[in-house]
């Protein structure tokens, strides 16, 4: 029962973000535009062109090149606005007066965190799992094929990155307890790292060293990239899952410690 009051609250506090409401937004006009504006024309089962709000565009490289880019683009707007949403809540939860009364009462610390942080990563989960499956069905509809593939990339993709920086979030305002702190820190973490990644091979031994405390958001969108090309079923490098569990760690060992007045 506490768990699951937990979860409402946290649920309703997510969902009320304006990020949040703006994610709604645009993915709900995203299924819109595609359900009613976008037609596709095939000739023996090949996509030859696509018609969007009336006006056909052929199906060459270049249409094939804007398609990828426009796609891109599309999970970065949706990724940061999911980031902007979830970064300052830890903060917020570490300087709610209920807190305090939760210790007071017996609560285990690390039980509180852990039930905080899975009520933030499943509140995306079923935010996305409900657009991921919108949007499979609506291409379903308009293509007749199955996109099984791109549910469970959409879905797993996002949760994944979401729980490396809410992880991220958690270890920043258990220190600073400031929503904007938190908010600057894991922004920049998520613009820097796939900076760093993109010349890795080629950069100094201190930048890769920086690179390995930075969470891995590049892996993650090169595997989900390479999933909707390849139409197969997304992995994920096991230090997606290694980070979440040292940075949370962290987090647990330094609350332990801490003061809560």
């Amino acid at each position: 029962m506490k768990q699951l009051s937990l979860f409402t609250t946290t649920f309703q506090k997510v969902i009320h973000q304006p990020a949040i409401i703006l994610l709604i937004v645009v993915e709900c006009a995203l299924l819109l535009i595609l359900l009613f504006a976008v037609q596709c024309e095939y000739d023996n089962g090949m996509l030859v062109s696509i018609h969007v709000f009336g006006k056909s565009h052929d199906m060459d490289l270049t249409a094939i090149l804007l398609l990828d880019t426009l796609i891109k683009f599309l999970w970065n707007v949706i990724m940061f606005l999911l980031v902007l949403g979830t970064a300052g809540l830890f903060a917020e939860f570490f300087t709610d007066p209920l807190l305090s009364i939760y210790i007071t009462k017996g609560f285990p610390r690390y039980h509180l965190v852990l039930s905080y942080y899975l009520s933030v990563v499943f509140t995306i989960a079923i935010l996305q799992g409900v657009f991921a499956l919108a949007m499979s069905i609506t291409l379903y509809l308009k293509t007749g094929s199955y996109f099984g593939y791109f549910f469970i990339s959409v879905l797993l993709s996002s949760l994944a990155i979401v729980s490396l920086l809410v992880s991220v979030s958690s270890l920043v305002s258990v220190f600073f307890e400031k929503p904007t702190v938190s908010l600057v820190v894991v922004l920049v973490v998520y613009f820097v790292q796939p900076l760093l990644s993109f010349g890795y091979d080629r950069a100094s031994t201190a930048v890769n060293i920086f690179l390995l405390l930075l969470p891995p958001i590049s892996q993650v969108n090169n595997a989900f990239f390479k999933t909707l090309q390849s139409e197969s079923s997304i992995q994920f490098p096991i230090i997606v899952f290694l980070y979440i569990f040292f940075v949370l760690s962290c987090t647990l060992f330094y609350f332990q410690k801490k003061d809560i007045v």
